[in-house]
């Protein structure tokens, strides 16, 4: 497929992402929704710190302009597509897989419902670009290290799942702490890890101070015991499913047909499984190649 196909494509993205909604029958309304629309409504008297401040301070921005909570949380799904492909075209950074990305489930279902997790992986996906940038092109110093840090505090501001990005950045850099290849990017590394460690833990404090707890932890109900067998087995069919880039039906309540659905979709990401391993061994044989090729 040409690049102008793919073009048309994300333009198809993005007509979707304005009209479809509108032809769901919940609209994109979602409980999570509700509770979005709360918080931005008591802003700058907010009580509840359930879900951080992000994504119900972009709402009430646009609902000074919009004057329906709706619509502003409508714009941020649209915006968010319109800023991903226009960067990526005019950045030349992957424009035909960014496009792809766009089509796949989990970009349709956080941008045709109205959630934080698509303005999440927005700002993921310019977190990627920045780290890409500092690896291969060797983007360093300041002009890496502030944007970089303030991404990781816009992730975490928008979803508290943020800080686990943030612990697995960290964990690479332990990991990589002593290699030699790594040397060159310690310095930059280590102050995004403070940095950026810095505003998570003041936004943390801030909860505390506030509302008694850093993550919303006192507001969520207690664990319930009862069902953990049955929790690990859906928790098991849903990380089977992340693999599966197209097709994922995830049951409100486990019945016995609901099973054997999930079932029969376990055997298909099953499949997508050995595509990606058949994939990147491929690759990796490839790179191998090269190298041989080169020394």
């Amino acid at each position: 497929m040409s690049e102008k196909k793919y073009i048309y494509l994300y333009f198809a993205i993005l007509f979707f992402a304005i009209f479809i909604p509108s032809f769901i029958s919940y609209g994109g309304i979602v409980a999570d929704t509700l509770s979005y629309i709360k918080i931005a409504d008591s802003i700058p008297d907010v009580k509840s710190n359930l879900f951080p401040l992000g994504y119900p301070l972009i709402i009430r921005l646009f609902h000074s302009l919009t004057d329906d909570y709706y619509f502003s949380a409508r714009i941020i799904s649209i915006l968010t597509v319109l800023l991903i492909g226009v960067f990526s075209y005019y950045k030349k950074f992957y424009f035909k897989e960014t496009v792809i990305l766009l089509c796949t489930k989990i970009f349709v279902f956080c941008i045709y419902n109205l959630i934080s997790e698509g303005l999440f992986l927005g700002i993921f996906y310019f977190l990627i670009y920045y780290f890409h940038e500092f690896f291969t092109k060797n983007k360093k110093g300041w002009s890496f290290i502030l944007p970089t840090s303030l991404l990781f505090l816009a992730l975490f501001l928008t979803r508290y799942s943020g800080i686990f990005i943030y612990a697995a950045i960290l964990i690479f850099f332990l990991i990589n702490y002593r290699k030699p290849t790594f040397k060159n990017y310690k310095k930059d590394f280590f102050f995004v890890i403070i940095l950026s460690g810095f505003f998570i833990a003041s936004y943390m404090l801030y909860n505390f101070l506030n509302f008694g707890g850093i993550m919303g932890e006192n507001e969520r109900f207690s664990v319930d015991k009862s069902s953990i067998g049955l929790d690990i087995i859906r928790n098991f069919l849903g990380v089977m499913n992340l693999a599966n880039p197209i097709l994922g039906i995830k049951p409100a309540h486990f019945t016995p047909i609901t099973i054997i659905i999930e079932f029969f979709l376990f055997f298909i990401n099953l499949i997508f499984i050995y595509l990606f391993y058949y994939l990147f061994k491929k690759i990796k044989l490839g790179s191998q190649i090269l190298q041989l090729h080169f020394y």
